[in-house]
């Protein structure tokens, strides 16, 4: 067997697949209350024990944290101690961008360039703000 170092590439992406407890998203409507908290916060349940692992073997993971015109700082916020503990324990935090915007009505999703940059510009700045440092890496 090869003692060779194997590079390897972990990426964590920190969305929740129904945001509906942050208040920006209530107006959007959903079953998502009616669901088990552990549907609802099953990735943030585990987060801590998933680092110790990693810190156990020291593995180092590429963080990628949601931030957007959609949910503005309010995931980031939440969860700003935990990021900012990931970060200082040598992992990379990145940010994750949905070009998404809401009409009243559907999700939409703009191609037009233009908009494009005005929502990752936005979705720049806010992270910066909370976390008090830039994105290197997106998702």
């Amino acid at each position: 067997m090869s003692k060779e170092k194997l590079n390897l590439i972990l990426c964590a992406d920190t969305e929740d697949n129904h945001p509906n407890y942050l208040p920006s998203w209530k107006k959007y409507g959903s079953n998502y209350d009616k669901n088990p908290p552990e549907f609802r916060f099953g990735w943030t349940r585990y987060w801590d024990d998933l680092n110790k692992l990693f810190d156990e073997f020291n593995v180092k993971i590429s963080w990628f944290v949601r931030v957007d015109t959609c949910i503005k700082d309010e995931f980031i916020r939440k969860f700003k101690k935990k990021i900012l503990k990931l970060k200082k324990d040598g992992h990379e935090i990145g940010i994750h961008i949905h070009t998404l915007t809401w009409d009243g009505k559907i999700w939409r999703q703009s191609m037009d360039p233009n908009e494009q940059e005005i929502i990752v510009k936005k979705s720049v700045k806010i992270f910066e703000k909370t976390l008090g440092f830039p994105p290197k890496v997106s998702r």
